[in-house]
């Protein structure tokens, strides 16, 4: 794992803010079960055995544009990720690679119209991987009834997140905001039960998901009777 990060003074205050990172990773996964023959457990059971290796190389460049400029404050940039992973399924002599090339945006703005009120907005888009185990499960014979099977046309998810922000300080404490999510091809499970009584499962795609909510603060403090009303 390795990380690379510059900053430039554009013009007053106002940053430029660059980051690389590469980070990799090999892991070896191994796991034998074996059937009595001959009186002992020495026959290697191929459908409830395996032997993966994975490499795993991930790339990610950050930009961030920073500026304090009153009554604007801001943030603007995101990140650009690229993921690759190469399967190695020793067992069977196969190979399956997987690469996503993501760009996950970022907005993060204050107005202070003046010392004690101000708006904010923020933006943010991040996107999820499929794990190792969702693409190319590890067979195992933990539970005979209940089946994992691998999705290897699993798709990322990608998320979306807004928020607005009113608050003020003075003369009481208030604040209110107001925040949406959405995803789309939100990786969920899918479970049947088969003619032999097993559940399968599988992670499957769906068309989306979303979120949202309303949130209200308020805080006095009443001086002369030392009462904190929130």
């Amino acid at each position: 794992n390795s990380n690379l990060n510059y900053t430039e003074p554009l013009w007053k205050n106002t940053v430029l803010a660059v980051r690389y990172n590469v980070n990799f990773n090999r892991s070896e996964t191994e796991q034998s079960t074996f059937g009595r023959g001959d009186g002992k457990y020495q026959d290697l059971i191929d459908s409830l055995s395996n032997h993966y290796l994975n490499n795993v190389l991930n790339q990610t460049a950050t930009i961030n544009l920073q500026a304090s400029n009153q009554p604007l404050t801001y943030t603007i940039g995101g990140d650009i990720n690229q993921y690759s992973n190469r399967q190695v399924d020793v067992q069977h002599d196969s190979v399956l690679a997987y690469k996503y090339f993501t760009i996950n945006p970022r907005i993060n703005a204050r107005y202070g119209y003046n010392k004690n009120h101000g708006i904010s907005f923020n933006y943010s888009a991040n996107t999820s991987q499929p794990s190792i185990s969702q693409l190319q499960p590890v067979q195992n014979n933990n539970n005979p009834l209940y089946i994992t099977l691998g999705n290897p046309g699993l798709k990322s998810s990608f998320s979306q997140h807004f928020g607005l922000n009113f608050d003020q300080v003075k003369p009481f404490f208030f604040n209110v905001g107001l925040n949406f999510g959405y995803t789309t091809n939100a990786i969920s499970t899918k479970v049947y039960t088969d003619s032999l009584g097993r559940q399968i499962s599988q992670a499957v795609n769906v068309g989306g998901a979303e979120n949202g909510g309303i949130y209200l603060g308020f805080n006095h403090k009443f001086l002369p009777v030392g009462i904190d009303l929130g």
